[in-house]
């Protein structure tokens, strides 16, 4: 948690289809712990790129990995995904601790002054990886389902609707 100026915040959902996803890879040693130096750069030229509105959204990858985190990022505004074919498949399910995946309007791709990796692009509806596809509400009620027992979305299945008008 930290104090910032409310131009400098971003959020995590996607904002417009045919924008660009694209990764950014934090530099690990050989013990396979992050290069302190190299993510202080990668962090700084990102916060500088988000200010200069050429990252739109962006998300902290964990150890879920690339296809989790893209699919948060879709769920928010219910926009679709489509994962280059260059991406490979293991990739999607890697935990990529530290990596940040964002969101950058097309024409602005070119204005990243760091190193980067163009995995994908938002779509209308959707998720799209080679031959497979999977829609939105597929994998929005698939992920909401665990949790569906303990936190019901619908308070009594199958109940009328109640009217209420505004009070006055």
């Amino acid at each position: 948690v930290d104090v910032a100026k409310e131009q400098d915040v971003i959020t995590p959902e996607l904002k417009k289809a045919g924008n660009k996803l694209v990764l950014f890879n934090i530099e690990k040693n050989e013990y396979d712990l992050p290069v302190y130096e190299q993510v202080m750069a990668l962090y700084d030229k990102i916060h500088e790129l988000i200010g200069k509105k050429a990252i739109i959204s962006a998300y902290a990858l964990d150890g879920k990995g690339l296809a989790a985190a893209v699919s948060k990022m879709a769920f928010g505004n219910k926009l679709g995904v489509k994962i280059e074919h260059n991406v490979d498949k293991r990739d999607l399910f890697t935990a990529g601790f530290g990596n940040i995946v964002a969101e950058v309007p097309d024409g602005k791709v070119g204005e990243l002054s760091i190193t980067y990796t163009v995995i994908g692009e938002v779509t209308e509806d959707g998720f799209a990886y080679s031959d497979m596809y999977i829609s939105m509400e597929e994998a929005l009620k698939t992920w909401e389902a665990p949790l569906e027992k303990v936190f019901p979305t619908v308070a009594v299945p199958g109940a009328e609707k109640i009217e209420k008008p505004l009070y006055h």
